[in-house]
């Protein structure tokens, strides 16, 4: 399993502390280290400095890594159950490419109304990853999935194109295994407590709030354009949306930072879009260092 990390030393040693103690052992637990300082602990420990806002080139050099047939993802701010693993090896079958587990976080609940793991005709991803039961999905939830290493071989791994804080670049993965044959179940049985570590240590800082404006709005339009392009809804939703939405909350706060985010979003959506258009063009995606 891969565990990536970046300077979070105490969060990541809690979280390593619980997969000891697994009911069913973990092969290996390779940790892709981005940290400003790293001091590698064991021989699966690796400094990664190109994995700094690359969650996706970070992933991609664990499963450059992994020996086993499945390979697990957990987030380092994220504490498994002592069952998370075996629960995730049981919803293996025949023609399953992919498995993730439930998320539990305070800020969020589980709606019955909304579907689980679903992406609609324009692009709009519905997680909801927080209860409900076993069912095959569109997508799972980035901090808590795993895939057999053959399918993440076969579509050609994470894309790096997904920038700053990475927005989507799970759901990009899960569309692409799906589209080849992979079929994806969510185990909520599989659970991990998440403890919104960009919070608990304060790392959002005021300054921050254009970058990550910027690289939601960024990320969006990227995923959309290369996975929905040809469908208009997803145009429409793409190019009305956030403006919509970043109106409303103008008017809501009145607050200059707000108003000045305006710019920010529509040339960020204008980059994600032509990107998109360009990765469209790429057709082939392997996204291994060879």
């Amino acid at each position: 399993m891969v565990v990536i990390t970046r300077n979070r030393p105490s969060i990541l040693k809690s979280c390593r502390a619980h997969l000891q103690a697994q009911t069913l052992p973990p092969l290996e637990v390779i940790v892709v280290d981005s940290s400003d300082r790293v001091v590698p602990d064991n021989d699966l420990h690796f400094a990664f400095p190109r994995g700094r806002a690359q969650m996706p080139r970070a992933r991609n050099f664990g499963i450059g890594k992994a020996r086993g047939e499945v390979v697990a993802f957990l987030d380092d701010d994220c504490l498994a159950d002592p069952t998370w693993l075996e629960e995730l090896a049981r919803g293996y079958g025949d023609g399953i490419a992919g498995v993730g587990g439930r998320i539990t976080d305070p800020r969020w609940s589980y709606d019955p109304e909304r579907k689980i793991g679903d992406v609609d005709a324009a692009g709009r991803v519905q997680a909801n990853f927080f209860g409900g039961g076993e069912q095959t999905v569109m997508t799972l939830p980035g901090g808590n999935m795993s895939f057999r290493r053959d399918w993440l071989l076969k579509v050609g791994g994470f894309d790096p194109g997904y920038v700053a804080s990475n927005h989507r670049e799970e759901h990009d993965l899960c569309l692409r295994v799906g589209r080849a044959g992979g079929r994806l179940v969510y185990r909520p049985q599989a659970n991990v407590v998440h403890l919104n570590a960009r919070v608990l240590l304060g790392e959002l800082k005021p300054y921050q709030e254009f970058y990550y404006r910027y690289s939601f709005a960024r990320n969006e339009a990227y995923f959309t354009v290369k996975h929905f392009a040809s469908r208009i809804q997803a145009w429409r939703r793409l190019l009305t949306e956030d403006a919509r939405q970043w109106a409303r909350e103008l008017r809501e706060s009145l607050s200059l930072m707000v108003l000045m985010c305006g710019p920010v979003i529509l040339a960020s959506k204008l980059i994600g879009i032509a990107q998109g258009l360009r990765a469209l063009r790429r057709r082939a995606e392997d996204h291994f260092e060879h």
